[in-house]
């Protein structure tokens, strides 16, 4: 479910962050979007048009790699997920890093799992789970490099959410849009208490529209 523009402006786009993506990554890409535009029609799991998926779910999930390294053998949680978002754009691009994705809400969790298996992916897996659950279980806890959220909530709510994850060094990052400082004033106060610092806000500009992304980089200062 991509037209030769859209496929165009996948490649072009990405390249701008740094990602050379060839035929089989966009078949890939392609899939994804047919599986969740078909899906959609019985599950809610998007409210963006198709002609807008490839800009504002695709490259809007890649934009990542701006800010962060994502080498191989490192890890990278993504916290409510939703439809596989950020999560399963980044395990397409980025093959050896691994990526485990969980979100709370079931039918969200069975369409990435049936992603994950017509795609193939075998550097992703998903789990059902509120992040608060899963964090309780001692093995997930301090093992990633980097934990990351696509989602609405504030920056108080979603930082205690994702550092417990987080290695001794790593970061948790949260994608924000330009209203964004409002919720580090308030983040500010009581930043100490996550175990963390506000290391950065790094601003990236997706292609081919007026829309800027915020990613809050906030490094984890030891292992709790």
């Amino acid at each position: 479910m991509l037209t030769m523009e859209q496929r165009r402006r996948l490649v072009e786009g990405a390249k701008q962050f740094g990602i050379s993506l060839e035929e089989w990554h966009c078949d890939q890409f392609a899939t994804f979007g047919a599986l969740l535009y078909e899906t959609n029609k019985f599950v809610n799991l998007t409210r963006i048009p198709v002609d807008q998926m490839v800009e504002l779910h695709f490259l809007d999930s890649l934009a990542i790699s701006k800010v962060l390294q994502l080498s191989a053998g490192s890890s990278l949680l993504d916290v409510g997920t939703g439809a596989g978002f950020p999560g399963i754009p980044l395990a397409i691009a980025f093959p050896r890093v691994h990526f485990v994705l969980i979100d709370g809400t079931r039918k969200k969790v069975e369409f990435v799992r049936m992603v994950i298996e017509s795609l193939a992916l075998r550097n992703v897996s998903v789990f059902h789970y509120r992040a608060e659950d899963f964090a309780k279980i001692p093995s997930n806890r301090s093992v990633f490099d980097f934990a990351v959220a696509r989602a609405v909530a504030p920056m108080e709510r979603l930082l205690p959410w994702l550092l417990p994850f987080v290695k001794a060094g790593g970061y948790a990052v949260a994608y924000k849009g330009s209203s964004v400082d409002a919720e580090l004033d308030k983040l500010r106060i009581a930043i100490k208490t996550f175990n963390g610092s506000i290391e950065r806000v790094v601003s990236v500009a997706l292609p081919f529209i007026e829309i800027e992304r915020k990613f809050v980089l906030v490094r984890k200062q030891s292992s709790s």
